[in-house]
């Protein structure tokens, strides 16, 4: 097999004051190629083959993946194929993963998915019934129609479009998902769970208990999905959501911050954060607040 080609829409993307490029396509045969920028594909209509380094699947009206950067895969046998192709770059969907990231269909869709895929195993993608896919289309509709005349003020109505569809195919996501009883379905709940209650003291019999698995199965399960295992992993979450307080508030004590996302010993916090963000906590928030200064001092006019 050739080697496939790469499509830099990073590249493209960087510029742009709204990372996100929409097109869409009609009876589409594409060979083996890959992005380096996050892909949302909505089958709008007819079917073909998908075909990825991991093997091929049928799609149909109604299909929903997303792909993560780098990975691989194109269409053939395309009959009366349409589909909406979103590439969007994942600073995009920053603004909105406080709350998204509490919604277990997103986990599936945009963060899990990808990752099973990137492992090269096949997964069935997420399907939209009839009534779901017409309300997709509409949105899919409108945004094309911005992105594509682009009138004033057209970059803020495609983000919220944007954000408008992500929003509504997790919440699909969620209610397809709840009558699967496999354990990667479980793992959109246990994510969910995790960022909601990550300040929180979580044990690894909580989780398996969510995700109704043994505890070896699930550690494997879920170290495939994150490339974590769910100790790392809710650490990792405390210390980012740490670095963010310190950066709203760079004058919060090291210790109230330790506190406030879940650590009780705040040198084993310091320990955890300079091991994950390259700097202690007080160094960072140093940093923080000598920057907030320099800001402050270009702001401030001068007096003549």
């Amino acid at each position: 097999m050739s080697e496939p080609i790469l499509v830099q829409s990073a590249d493209r993307l960087k510029g742009d004051s709204l990372p996100l490029r929409y097109t869409q396509g009609r009876n589409v045969n594409l060979p083996l190629h890959r992005h380096d920028c996050c892909e949302l594909v909505i089958v709008l209509h007819g079917t073909a083959t998908h075909v990825t380094d991991a093997g091929s699947f049928p799609l149909s009206a109604g299909d929903v993946f997303v792909l993560a950067p780098g990975q691989t895969h194109g269409y053939r046998d395309g009959a009366g194929f349409y589909i909406a192709n979103l590439q969007y770059a994942p600073s995009l969907l920053q603004p909105l993963l406080d709350d998204l990231q509490r919604v277990p269909g997103y986990h599936l869709l945009f963060e899990t998915g990808p990752a099973v895929r990137r492992g090269k195993q096949l997964m069935a993608p997420g399907h939209l019934n009839a009534e779901e896919l017409a309300s997709c289309s509409e949105l899919c509709m409108r945004l094309g129609k911005e992105y594509e005349n682009r009138p004033p003020g057209w970059q803020a109505v495609c983000r919220a479009l944007f954000y408008e569809l992500v929003s509504f195919l997790s919440r699909y996501c969620t209610r397809t998902h709840e009558a699967d009883e496999s354990l990667h379905a479980r793992m959109g709940h246990v994510l969910a769970y995790i960022r909601e209650h990550y300040h929180e003291r979580i044990t690894l019999a909580q989780l398996c208990s969510i995700a109704q698995s043994s505890t070896t199965r699930f550690i494997g399960e879920f170290q495939r999905v994150t490339g974590y295992t769910p100790i790392d992993f809710v650490i990792r979450l405390r210390v980012l959501k740490a670095a963010k307080l310190l950066r709203e508030d760079p004058r919060r004590s090291v210790t109230n911050v330790a506190y406030q996302t879940g650590f009780d010993d705040s040198a084993y916090f310091s320990r955890k954060f300079r091991q994950i963000m390259g700097t202690s906590p007080r160094q960072y928030r140093t940093a923080l607040q000598r920057d907030a200064r320099l800001l402050q001092a270009h702001e401030t006019p001068s007096v003549t």
